[in-house]
């Protein structure tokens, strides 16, 4: 969000029209973050920076449940390429969904059994 943006948000806020979460804006009544195509943008707009986790989130369990159960390192490559379209990914964006993913399965919101991952219940 950059220095003008920040300036409107108290605004909106106020009158009810974005909540804050994070570094990332919603509007009031998401209760998901909506799981958005950016495989036709342009690679400087295609940063995970500019993904919310909660979209993050979103992802891996699109992924999980299309699979039913998925080996746990093929997860991030897997919601690299759902979210923006890559074909290859970086280690730092690996580790960047990784490190969701490993927050989901703490939250108990998926199942690891062994190498497997799966939605709860």
């Amino acid at each position: 969000m950059n220095h003008e943006e920040r300036g409107k948000e108290p605004k909106a806020a106020g009158q009810g029209r974005v909540r804050r979460s994070g570094e990332f804006l919603w509007r009031p009544d998401m209760q998901e973050a909506p799981l958005r195509d950016r495989s036709r943008l342009p690679d400087a707009s295609k940063k995970l920076e500019f993904i919310a986790p909660k979209e993050i989130v979103v992802a891996i369990k699109r992924v999980v449940t299309d699979s039913y159960c998925m080996d746990k390192s093929e997860i991030p490559a897997n919601v690299l390429r759902l979210l923006l379209g890559f074909r290859r990914t970086t280690e730092g964006a690996q580790k960047l969904v990784t490190e969701v993913l490993d927050s989901i399965i703490t939250e108990e919101r998926l199942t690891e059994e062994g190498d497997q991952v799966s939605l709860k219940g």
